[in-house]
């Protein structure tokens, strides 16, 4: 989340007993507000939805299917209700790693460029999500997802996306992220 936000620390994920935390605990907006980010307003023009699988692995685990299935599963779903133009952006990879730094080696647009005029993101348990619902673009995801709870689960519902309030949700993901200095304090259990 930190390095999505543009921190310039090394953050670490930290869940208690899960892959990551899926139940909103209220938070200050301390951690947060420290990477000096904004939460844009809802978007409501976007004219495509941007269909964005997880990892191979991510998707495997969340719902039992390949990220292809996953994508043609999504895709033939999505077009029973929508006609607008659906994008698919799987994550890039190269040399080792994956992300934004893996972008770049490959010269393929960063997530921010790729969603630019969505009108959603779709996507199974993948980070995008954070970038999606800063920049005000609504997301809809698994329910296993960490980001359920500011997401619509169900895609018949893509004309109408959840517009929830994301400060909470922020505050508390902020919260689930500790530097390794945090965690060999025994900062991060105490919080968690």
């Amino acid at each position: 989340l930190a390095k999505a936000l543009g921190s310039k620390d090394f953050y670490w994920r930290v869940s208690k007993n899960d892959v990551h935390p899926t139940k909103i605990i209220k938070r200050p907006s301390d951690r947060f507000n420290k990477w000096g980010v904004e939460i844009q307003n809802w978007k409501t023009n976007g004219s495509f939805i941007l269909v964005a699988p997880s990892s191979d692995t991510m998707t495997r685990w969340c719902t039992g299917l390949s990220a292809e299935s996953w994508v043609t599963k999504t895709v033939n779903e999505l077009q029973k209700h929508t006609d607008r133009e659906i994008r698919v952006r799987h994550k890039p990879r190269a040399k080792g790693t994956s992300g934004p730094d893996a972008a770049k080696l490959s010269g393929l647009e960063d997530f921010k460029q790729a969603m630019d005029g969505a009108w959603a993101v779709v996507t199974s348990v993948s980070m995008c999500a954070v970038e999606a619902q800063l920049a005000g673009v609504p997301t809809f995801c698994d329910p296993k997802s960490f980001a359920a709870e500011v997401s619509e689960t169900d895609l018949s519902k893509i004309e109408t996306p959840k517009q929830a309030d994301r400060q909470p949700w922020f505050n508390w993901l902020a919260y689930n992220q500790f530097t390794e200095k945090e965690i060999r304090s025994g900062f991060a259990y105490k919080t968690l």
